[in-house]
């Protein structure tokens, strides 16, 4: 067995079909003991009104939530006879316009017509005017954007109240609907959308305050930047330093090794040389001058005998080099 929670008017104790609550007593009430006709609920006008009442008669006077200036015509009175009063007809139809004209105020502007003189005058500056208008960009004013309200697809009314419930438009006969959207909770549209447009306000100033905090992190970010890349070019450049004067030390060593190995190689053949010239000087001396240069000879051919190494020569590697140590 389930229980169903059911409004039951406070005043007359009956189970009410439409129960309304007042700000100031927070009772429960129906709409009879409420202050309001059967005929309040014919028409999504009539529900309006109700919904901008919320106080009920027994507090005090009603206190409408809707602007003064939406005036409401009375219904024309009918005797039995058929007549209509002449007296209250008139009243209804002056009162009609007055709330139209209150509801969307126009400025009208009588038009001028300019006599014959008055154009002649005019005309003139009117082409100065264009040539101007050509030569600089014209401005122009934007015209009013009139925002066509939507209809509710099922019944065709404007769609004025919002569900907070269901999270969507209605209008005053999705309200009434015993099946749709009766026992939930309402209010107009203009007061949802204030709300939830200051809502996105809000977040939306969240939000810049945060693309601000983000641009002033941009630029430490940009300092930080600037110190890497001055950073990098010292240590690039003194890395060419050093690179530079390895070069030249191994320049410098490489060149001393080379000139040795250079006179090394042409030894052989010097000390071939020297040898000829002392044998065919030998041979072309006679005996008596050959006893006077005998030791000069023998002491050229100990020093030739001593420049070259007793042991080959062995090929030179790389490591061998050992960074010309």
């Amino acid at each position: 067995m389930s229980l169903v929670p059911v409004p039951v008017c406070s005043g007359c104790g009956q189970v009410a079909a439409v129960s309304i609550s007042c700000s100031t007593c927070c009772l429960l009430c129906c709409g009879t003991c409420f202050g309001l006709t059967s005929s309040d609920f014919g028409g999504e006008a009539r529900l309006l009104s109700l919904l901008s009442v919320r106080v009920c008669s027994m507090c005090s006077e009603p206190v409408p939530l809707t602007a003064p200036e939406q005036v409401e015509a009375a219904p024309v009175a009918v005797s039995d006879e058929g007549a209509t009063d002449s007296t209250e007809v008139r009243d209804e139809v002056s009162v009609a316009p007055a709330a139209i004209s209150e509801e969307v105020p126009t400025e009208s502007i009588p038009e001028q017509t300019p006599t014959p003189a008055a154009a002649e005058d005019e005309a003139p500056s009117t082409a100065a005017d264009k040539e101007i208008v050509g030569k600089d960009d014209q401005v122009r004013v934007p015209e009013p954007v009139v925002v066509k309200r939507e209809r509710c697809w099922i019944h065709g009314k404007d769609l004025k109240l919002f569900c907070l419930q269901c999270d969507e438009c209605i209008c005053g006969e999705c309200f009434l609907d015993a099946g749709g959207h009766m026992r939930h909770q309402i209010d107009f549209v203009e007061a949802v959308y204030k709300e939830k447009r200051a809502e996105t306000e809000r977040k939306l100033a969240a939000l810049d305050e945060k693309v601000k905090n983000l641009k002033q992190d941009v630029v430490q970010v940009v300092k930080n930047l600037e110190i890497v890349e001055v950073a990098e070019r010292d240590v690039l450049g003194e890395i060419e330093a050093v690179c530079e004067e390895a070069k030249e030390g191994i320049a410098r060593l490489t060149g001393q090794r080379k000139r040795v190995l250079k006179i090394q190689a042409e030894l052989p053949a010097k000390k071939q040389k020297l040898n000829e010239v002392l044998t065919q000087m030998v041979e072309k001396l006679p005996p008596e001058e050959f006893f006077k240069q005998q030791p000069q000879v023998e002491k050229q051919c100990d020093e030739i005998s001593q420049c070259i190494p007793v042991s080959s020569f062995q090929p030179v590697e790389f490591e061998d080099i050992g960074w010309f140590q």
